[in-house]
């Protein structure tokens, strides 16, 4: 049995789609179980996987795919700049310091526009976010501040992104008045996030089906997760406890190649001219 042949048969047993596991970082992650358990191969492991409920609940975070970059899709930053945080910031506004929610602590009493960036990784797309906003904000067009809670299962990317030092390869997407003005080089091919991109954004651990959403987000970004990996009721599942996370009216923002389906039916609409982003009903 080859790495293919395990995907199609224990994927679709636990509602993950094994045609986006076939990256490399998913194998690794497979192989390093199969040593660590002494098995001789694939076939092995998926006998464990079906006689052990708990090996195969654990296996989805085995398979992590940590890829992601700055500015990635440009194009969707900027509808959700021009269409969707002038929104966001005027119900802000209106909702005043009382719109400030458990979860979000250490801000002053103000306006405050609550964000969550769910499968953060390395911390490209939260502090793509702050640059976004803080972009925005410099053109002295609302009230409101930010605040990111970025969230990740892996201790190693939220190590990372705390440190947000970055190879020029995460950066290929980043307009040029952008990385001069959010990244200080401090190496031949090596960038660090200025401070000031930093302020707004603060990591947790945390586990999108597991653990409680932090509650009445005015902004979740949930792309590449749930929408390219997930299928079934797992997906299901994800879909309900970001509905749950998000305020009404809120925004939710997938990836552009991403096809929510039929999934949020009910729970969100596509916001208007905004491809990509839903509101919450």
């Amino acid at each position: 049995m080859d790495y293919d042949d395990f995907l199609r048969h224990i994927c679709p047993m636990l509602d993950l789609n094994w045609r986006k596991y076939r990256r490399r970082a998913a194998r690794r992650g497979v192989q390093a179980r199969i040593r660590e358990l002494g098995l001789p191969g694939y076939a092995a492991y998926l006998d464990v996987l079906i006689a052990d409920s708990a090996e195969a609940r654990a296996l989805p975070d085995r398979m992590l795919v940590t890829v992601s970059r700055f500015f990635r899709e440009r194009d969707r930053w900027r509808i959700l700049s021009e269409r969707v945080l002038p929104v966001l910031a005027c119900e802000a506004q209106r909702a005043g310091p009382s719109g400030i929610g458990a979860g979000f602590p250490g801000k002053d009493a103000q306006a405050l526009v609550k964000a969550w960036s769910v499968g953060a990784c390395g911390g490209e797309e939260p502090y793509t976010l702050s640059m976004v906003w803080l972009s925005w904000e410099a053109g002295g067009r609302q009230d409101a501040a930010v605040d990111i809670l970025a969230t990740d299962i892996d201790p190693d990317s939220l190590e990372r992104a705390r440190t947000a030092d970055y190879q020029g390869s995460s950066l290929r997407e980043v307009p040029s008045a952008a990385r001069d003005r959010w990244f200080r080089q401090i190496g031949p091919d090596s960038w660090h996030v200025t401070e000031a991109a930093r302020r707004p954004v603060r990591f947790w651990r945390h586990h999108l089906l597991d653990d409680l959403p932090p509650p009445a987000s005015d902004l979740i970004l949930c792309r590449y997760l749930a929408f390219t990996y997930f299928i079934g009721d797992r997906r299901r599942r994800a879909v309900e406890r970001l509905a749950a996370a998000s305020r009404p009216g809120g925004a939710l923002m997938v990836g552009a190649k991403e096809d929510p389906g039929g999934s949020l039916e009910g729970l969100f609409q596509p916001w208007p001219e905004a491809p990509g982003v839903y509101r919450r009903l």
